[in-house]
């Protein structure tokens, strides 16, 4: 169940909106493995959640959730094969990084920029290290510098 409270007048709390999520038994979800989230400035949210199938094969999920729809959860089996350390958002939020324990990162990005669609188009492995924070480089417009005339 999702309750997310919004400020009002007087300092009270107003319910913006619930929504009931699916029950899901015991088995199948793994609580004590650390959750990894990032919020975007496009107000998208990455969670992370390892499922585990009735046969006991674990998948490890990336979740994607909009806040304006908050009904609308997409999840990605993230094909990583540790536990997920952390998750990053891009300057536009179009763009996610994810890392895990075993030093895999992949590069998952919007497919046709619907929130609803995702693909990892890169990723790199740093072998025998785990990854426990990562950051994007800022790309800034290259300067055009204009120098007084001589003359």
């Amino acid at each position: 169940m999702c309750d997310l409270r919004r400020p009002a007048a007087g300092g009270m709390m107003d319910l913006a909106y619930v929504c009931e999520w699916e029950k899901w038994s015991k088995s199948t979800h793994c609580p004590s493995v650390p959750l990894a989230c990032a919020w975007s400035c496009r107000n998208l949210i990455a969670f992370t959640m390892d499922l585990r199938s009735d046969d006991q094969d674990l998948t490890r999920m990336i979740h994607i959730l909009d806040t304006e729809h908050p009904w609308d959860l997409h999840s990605i089996p993230s094909e990583h094969h540790e536990a997920i350390t952390c998750l990053e958002w891009d300057q536009s939020g179009s763009r996610l990084l994810s890392a895990d324990a075993d030093g895999q990162i992949k590069c998952w990005s919007m497919a046709d920029h619907l929130a609803n669609s995702w693909e990892s188009s890169v990723g790199s492995l740093v072998e025998g290290d785990p990854i426990v924070a990562l950051s994007w480089l800022l790309q800034e417009p290259p300067l055009a510098l204009d120098s007084p005339r001589r003359g």
